[in-house]
């Protein structure tokens, strides 16, 4: 059969076969997938607050234990600045963490970081959609300026897949873009490398704005607002897509400009281009 093949199909049959052979084999039975984290970030100030919440979530119902691991991010993105590990857990318990004790433990007046939560359990293997277990965020605040309650966002590629197009997108379909309506846009930069983002607004009529390019540091986020977008040019309600060049997680609010206070806060969805 391979004397058949052309030099080229040679060449590549060979590589393949190396390839392979680096390739870890894995016990028959096992879906080869990882416990993977998820992302987040808190926000605490002198008017606002979060509070982490973790419960196991798997479509397993054999007696079993959890464990998560949270992780709070600064300057550095290969050194978390604070680290918390729980104790074990089985199916049916839950645990939080308050935004006020972080800020005690590491010594920072106020937070609006990046972080992530690794939870597992080394007693179930995971399959599809559980092999992330995901924890929840509650923004409260008592002037109104921060409030909603968010699942964290999966980091695609940590033990799913990996896409490989030269950009990502995520896209919200209908926010008002006016003079009483500011929308705002948290992204989320999972990776120890540097992305970069693009806020792109479309209007009612097709029309669209772009704003950017902005840079994100690895294991950081970025706030933007439409406070200079050109409202006598966009048609409410407006799409609003956020492009970046490696998968980032983004949320997308409102801010109500007269009172100040934020009227939602929801998960962007993802799309991939052609």
């Amino acid at each position: 059969m391979l004397s058949t093949l052309s030099p080229s199909q040679l060449i590549r049959h060979s590589v393949r076969r190396a390839i392979a052979a680096f390739q870890p084999r894995r016990p028959r039975g096992v879906s080869g997938l990882e416990w993977a984290p998820s992302a987040n970030f808190v926000v605490h100030n002198e008017h606002a607050s979060t509070s982490i919440s973790f419960a196991p979530c798997t479509t397993s119902r054999q007696p079993a234990r959890y464990f998560w691991e949270f992780r709070l991010y600064g300057r550095n993105p290969l050194e978390p600045i604070l680290v918390r590990r729980s104790d074990v857990m089985d199916l049916h318990g839950q645990q939080t963490i308050e935004s006020a004790d972080l800020c005690r433990e590491s010594g920072l007046p106020q937070l609006f970081h990046y972080c992530e939560v690794m939870a597992y359990s080394p007693d179930v293997t995971p399959r599809g959609v559980s092999s992330v277990l995901v924890s929840y965020h509650h923004f409260r605040s008592t002037d109104g300026s921060f409030d909603a309650h968010l699942p964290a966002a999966y980091i695609w590629g940590a033990a799913r897949f990996t896409r490989t197009e030269q950009f990502h997108y995520e896209n919200f379909p209908a926010a008002q873009c006016t003079a009483d309506s500011r929308i705002v846009v948290i992204t989320l930069n999972p990776f120890v490398r540097p992305v970069n983002i693009w806020i792109r607004l479309v209007g009612a009529d097709g029309r669209s704005w772009e704003d950017g390019p902005f840079r994100i540091a690895g294991k950081g986020l970025h706030r933007w607002e439409s406070a200079h977008a050109p409202l006598d040019t966009l048609v409410s309600p407006v799409g609003v897509v956020a492009r970046s060049d490696s998968k980032t997680a983004s949320f997308v609010g409102s801010i109500d400009v007269p009172s100040g206070r934020m009227t939602n806060l929801e998960h962007m969805h993802p799309f991939f281009a052609a």
